[in-house]
């Protein structure tokens, strides 16, 4: 059994799902990845996301998505003699027919979809292939899995990305997965949400690009899976997305120059919502005095729904909680209690708190409602920035997979710890490698390798440098390098084969 991470009870109590609009969300994830500094070009790539499918109504989505053209739609016959048929859009291969819309409980095809393609919020301008292999509450059988990666190979996808993760094997993914690399497909996988020191399957195999997540403070997140076989990190937490039209929230205070997120189970309503702004401390004190106000409260007292439920006994309408470290945070009440729910950055809360205590109160409107995107953190978010980056650089080169890999390990910004594979995805770093600005790392290809009678390891190499990325030195100029970095290049081969 393959699982969404997002789909277990336990990751999401871990990995929460909140919501924003794309033109008030903080847009770090954009910030950190930086596609503009690749090169573009004029190619269409195709990036096939096998997920729960992708909300087509979605106007976000308008002009994104890939057409099978040499599909008739609704005739009832397999025009492209693909063995499928009326397959216009993509396959769903839980039910086997033609139907990709997302209808999972959090979106999480149209969400992973729209970091990579979708209109204000995506990074690139790939089309999407929705492959939709796992059910409403995003769990699904391996061989769905790699029937999904078949027909994304055999339809002509140039990047297959997988925001999944299971923690075994099978052979006939493997199977499908070794078919995609050997047909010039790049793989790109999610680490795993555990914490773990061993990555799911499928980014454990040798031919997928495996990732790990950050936060917006670049460092890696404690759910993510890392190890020897690691390539790169990427940003996956507070990730702001499409969501299935209407299934999200958004929030805006009205009267003051602060950024929010909605709690998950937050009331919420169409209309802007004014009333007293309060302080109540860390939630622990408080009394029938804040009936009919907005309560101001310090993450680390009472849980959410600890300070949810009395914040409606004693007839509050709501509550605006600050971090009790710097940064923004998103939270969750467990269930819903009738009152409204913001988080806050902590610098913005002691702010507001500054001015509560000038006159007991401040006049404070804001607005919770209905939307189409949302914030979600998880290692399922790292894998379409890859993704996107992938289809940035083949819009205007011809990459393989191992032109690729090697591009995002020789440029990769290294983190703090042993937890980041290679490093951070650097864009800039990959174009300063294309533009010829620095010395490349050499691909070094380990042709034999075997222990002589003294015990050592002796080995022959293959050097091999690549004219279809630029590059043009001699080996002899950089063979320290080579010797240097395969030492490296060793250790993660451990588990990469």
């Amino acid at each position: 059994m393959v699982h969404h991470r997002t789909s277990i009870v336990i990751i999401l109590f871990l990995c929460l799902v909140f919501t924003t609009d794309p033109i008030e969300a903080d847009s770090w994830n954009a910030e950190v990845i930086d596609i503009e500094s690749l090169p573009t070009g004029d190619k269409e790539v195709i990036v096939a996301v096998i997920d729960t499918g992708i909300d087509l109504d979605h106007p976000a989505f308008a002009g994104h998505l890939w057409n099978n053209t040499d599909e008739i739609a609704d005739n009832g016959i397999d025009d492209d003699d693909n063995g499928y048929i009326d397959d216009t859009l993509g396959w769903d291969f839980q039910n086997d027919d033609n139907i990709v819309d997302d209808d999972s409980a959090v979106s999480h095809g149209t969400h992973v979809s729209g970091i990579i393609a979708a209109e204000q919020v995506g990074l690139s301008t790939a089309r999407i292939m929705p492959l939709k292999a796992f059910d409403c509450v995003g769990n699904a059988e391996f061989n769905k899995v790699a029937e999904a990666i078949r027909y994304a190979t055999d339809n002509n996808a140039d990047i297959i990305s997988m925001s999944m993760g299971g923690i075994t094997g099978l052979s006939e993914l493997y199977a499908a997965v070794r078919y995609a690399d050997d047909h010039g497909v790049v793989l790109v996988a999610a680490s795993g949400n555990g914490g773990l020191s061993s990555l799911d399957y499928p980014a454990k195999y040798t031919q997928v690009i495996s990732v790990g997540a950050i936060n917006e403070n670049t460092e890696v997140s404690s759910f993510s899976n890392y190890g020897s076989d690691l390539d790169v990190v990427a940003p996956g937490e507070l990730i702001n997305s499409t969501v299935i039209s209407g299934q999200g929230l958004s929030s805006r205070i009205v009267s003051h120059d602060v950024i929010s997120y909605p709690m998950e189970f937050s009331l919420w309503s169409n209309t802007t919502i004014s009333a007293k702004l309060i302080d109540g401390g860390d939630g622990t004190s408080l009394d029938d005095g804040i009936n009919g106000s907005i309560v101001l409260l310090r993450r680390g007292g009472l849980n959410f729904a600890e300070m949810a439920q009395t914040i409606s006994d004693l007839g509050g309408q709501g509550m605006v909680v600050y971090n009790d470290k710097p940064g923004m945070f998103a939270g969750t009440l467990q269930q819903e209690y009738g009152i409204y729910a913001l988080s806050i950055a902590q610098a913005d809360g002691i702010l507001l708190l500054e001015q509560i205590n000038t006159t007991d109160s401040i006049d404070f409107c804001f607005k919770i409602r209905k939307s189409d995107y949302f914030l979600n953190s998880g290692t399922s978010m790292v894998v379409p920035h890859v993704s996107a980056v992938i289809a940035r650089l083949q819009s205007s080169r011809s990459l393989n997979a191992s032109q690729i890999r090697h591009l995002f390990r020789y440029s990769c910004i290294d983190l703090p710890g042993n937890h980041d594979g290679y490093g951070l995805v650097n864009t800039t770093g990959i174009s300063a490698i294309l533009s010829d600005d620095i010395a490349p790392a050499i691909l070094v290809n380990i042709t034999e390798q075997k222990s002589n009678e003294l015990g050592l390891i002796e080995f022959s190499l293959e050097l091999v440098m690549s004219d279809n990325i630029g590059l043009d030195y001699t080996t002899s100029t950089y063979l320290d390098e080579v010797i240097t970095r395969y030492q490296r290049i060793d250790h993660y081969g451990q588990k990469k084969g």
